[in-house]
């Protein structure tokens, strides 16, 4: 098409009729022909992103949910270097709402249910083992055409979260088997694999003080804060875990800003075993020039005024490596504090933590108010030597599990 005629179609794709026109149109041609030369492609995937925009703004599902089935169907290129007109519409705010996928499966589900039933002819004829048998193959099907959603939301650039619960509440409508469940739920883990293994290598470099270019940089960005992923978060744990590093300035800023990022995720998953996991995970982490550690550059982040992020400390893997219950709450403390807790913040959490009968006088050495007398000045400074032999003991613990993971 002529740059000419591709702008009269964008302003035409402004109004209703023309939309549907414009959806019918590519039903029918699909019959023909789904593969398309590139710079036709390139042209459809400009006019269905200006279409669904439109959509969007005029709340047109109708219109809409056809175009979403057509650019899972229009693609250039052929069996491994095939491209969908789907990986041109990441972003559209549209393709994030839920309810426009919903009505796009119960459309599939109808669609399939009068095939079924075009099969069947007539259920009340048919003997309990071909009604048994009809029954599995239509909820095969049914799990069929939503793990091909799965596939597409991911395609489409659906948060990782979003799919996840779409897929469970899809399940639970179609009365679907927990297997199903589950290897939809694998499904969805295998689809953010490589993705983790992205920022597994980015988070590498970091640790080695190498700054990622910047399109690498944006890339991990969008990755972390768009895909709300469980398997992400757990890869840039175990990138972590451990580490001891002096970054350069630019380097620690890039890290500094992508763990807000991952801090942003955890609060909207509400998973708050990922802030406790972060935060025993980055103590040997430094900026060599500003003399901060990693700690004190995402102190500030609203998560650690949580007490569930302290509550999930105490069950963190690593953590719970320490059998004396009193030692594990002392560190939780102390990392309270790291990151800002309030004195009567600390307290609150050991009074409902600790042991009934456990002596907690080593809270007060967690504050640095000066003591009044010489002999509480020597407790207190006791005091904050078994904090810090518990400290070591824990950073020490750290080091092997991430040297038995590593591997030379």
């Amino acid at each position: 098409m002529e740059n000419e005629t591709i702008s009269r179609m964008e302003r035409m794709l402004k109004q209703k009729e023309a939309r549907k026109v414009f959806g019918r149109t590519l039903n029918q041609q699909r019959t023909i022909s789904k593969r398309l030369e590139p710079k036709p492609f390139e042209q459809l995937a400009i006019l269905m992103r200006i279409a669904i925009e439109a959509c969007s703004e005029s709340n047109d599902f109708t219109v809409a949910k056809t175009l979403v089935n057509m650019a899972a169907t229009y693609h250039t290129g052929e069996n491994r270097t095939r491209e969908f007109i789907q990986s041109r519409l990441k972003g559209l705010p549209l393709l994030q709402d839920s309810r426009l996928w919903e009505e796009l499966f119960f459309d599939a589900c109808a669609v399939e249910k009068r095939a079924s039933s075009a099969r069947n002819v007539v259920w009340k004829q048919l003997s309990p083992t071909e009604r048994e048998d009809a029954t599995v193959r239509f909820r095969n099907a049914i799990f069929g055409q939503l793990g091909t959603f799965v596939f597409n939301m991911m395609e489409i650039g659906v948060s990782e979260l979003q799919v996840r619960t779409f897929a469970k509440k899809m399940c639970a409508a179609s009365e679907l088997p927990e297997e199903d469940a589950t290897q939809l739920m694998a499904s969805i883990d295998a689809f953010s694999l490589p993705t983790a293994r992205f920022i597994s290598d980015a988070l590498n470099l970091l640790l080695q003080n190498q700054p990622l270019p910047n399109d690498m940089f944006r890339s991990v960005l969008t990755d972390i804060c768009d895909r709300d992923s469980p398997i992400v978060h757990r890869v840039i744990i175990e990138a972590l875990q451990g580490a001891v590093a002096s970054l350069s300035e630019s380097t620690f800023g890039q890290l500094s800003v992508l763990l807000g990022c991952l801090l942003n995720s955890a609060l909207r998953l509400m998973d708050f075993s990922i802030a406790a996991a972060l935060i025993r995970s980055i103590g040997g982490i430094q900026c060599n020039s500003l003399d901060i550690t990693l700690m004190n550059a995402i102190q500030s982040h609203v998560i650690w005024s949580d007490l569930r992020v302290w509550t999930a400390a105490l069950t963190d893997e690593v953590l719970a490596a320490i059998q004396d219950n009193v030692t594990r709450l002392a560190l939780v403390c102390r990392y309270m504090v790291l990151m800002g807790a309030t004195q009567e913040m600390v307290q609150e959490f050991v009074t409902e933590h600790a042991p009934a009968s456990a002596d907690v006088s080593w809270v007060s050495a967690l504050f640095p108010n000066e003591p009044t007398s010489a002999e509480a000045q020597r407790l207190r400074a006791e005091q904050h030597m078994w904090l810090e032999a518990r400290q070591q003991e824990l950073e020490a613990t750290q080091r092997r599990r991430r040297s038995s993971s590593n591997p030379q």
